[in-house]
């Protein structure tokens, strides 16, 4: 007999599993409710099985107490306005900094925070999602660009982490783009079968050509501009046969089929003859029950092919 246990949903991740290649792959992050509280790296892989029972259930997911140390909330407490963590665990985290920080001045929330902005080691970069050019800093660019489901990107300068923040600021201006792109554009864009690959290298591009005369009021160390197309790791999900419906859980609170790919946080699944994305922004922070088979999906509206 097989028995179903509940677990706490904490996030989507991109992982390196092969060191030596550096091959990111992506998957759902689950905390067990009881002690010792062990985080599960269950892997989204193409071709692979997957089923959850989403529950109305929310609590917070912790905080990480340093890099790659992650600890659950000591309370258990239900975050408030549809955030992940509640205030105690947000302002127990030790690079909670990089939130609010503009490049204005410096206000580490740990020596950790202090140490890892103190090298010029952040990179800033340009990057095409969601249908946008989008201006960015993060210390490691590629599983950045991954988690936000980017289809290239490119690193253009380095800097320290307070002055990167400001060149960020700076180019995003330059360029009229983006700093942040919401998940509903991301979806909008995937729905609509528009994720044109080629018209997106011309944009990003284009944007290089602009960098190239641009000079930061920082000091500073440019990067060579190289675009790293991210679509590799996104399995089908550029050639669909049909356009994918969005994932309506008031319907039924279980969700599962055989992967097709995941880009960002975004899970696109084919379940019987229907492909479904799942924005797992929406389910993270929740209790699941991880199930062994896989339900079919009946009541979700009905899906078009691609024009």
């Amino acid at each position: 007999m097989i028995v179903l246990v509940e677990k706490l949903l904490i996030s989507l991740s991109w992982r390196v599993t092969n060191t030596e290649s550096k091959k990111y792959t992506p998957g759902f992050v689950y905390q067990n409710l009881e002690p010792p509280y062990h985080l599960e790296f269950k892997s989204l892989q193409n071709g692979e099985p997957f089923s959850l029972r989403i529950s109305d259930r929310k609590l917070c997911i912790g905080y990480e107490a340093k890099k790659g140390e992650w600890r659950p909330c000591p309370d258990q407490n239900t975050p408030l306005n549809g955030n992940l963590q509640c205030y105690k665990c947000a302002s127990n985290d030790y690079f909670s900094c990089r939130i609010t920080c503009t490049g204005s001045f410096c206000s580490p929330s740990s020596a950790d925070a202090f140490k890892l902005c103190s090298t010029p080691d952040t990179y800033v970069y340009v990057t095409h999602v969601g249908g946008s050019i989008k201006v960015g800093v993060s210390l490691s660019p590629v599983k950045r660009w991954l988690d936000q489901g980017s289809l290239l990107g490119a690193k253009v300068f380095r800097s320290w982490g307070l002055e990167a923040r400001r060149i960020e600021r700076e180019l995003a201006t330059k360029l009229e783009a983006k700093l942040a792109v919401r998940s509903s554009t991301k979806i909008t864009q995937l729905v609509s079968g528009k994720m044109l690959l080629s018209k997106a290298k011309d944009e990003l591009r284009v944007a290089l050509q602009k960098i190239n005369k641009f000079k930061p009021s920082v000091k500073h160390f440019r990067e060579p501009g190289e675009i790293q197309d991210l679509t590799k790791y996104y399995g089908e999900i550029l050639s669909l046969d049909q356009a994918p419906s969005e994932v309506d859980l008031s319907i039924s609170p279980e969700v599962g089929g055989i992967v097709e790919g995941v880009i960002g946080k975004l899970v696109v699944f084919r379940n019987k003859n229907s492909v479904f994305v799942l924005d797992a922004k929406k389910v993270l922070g929740h209790v699941v029950t991880v199930l062994t088979k896989i339900q079919e999906m009946k009541g979700q509206r009905s899906l078009m092919d691609f024009f």
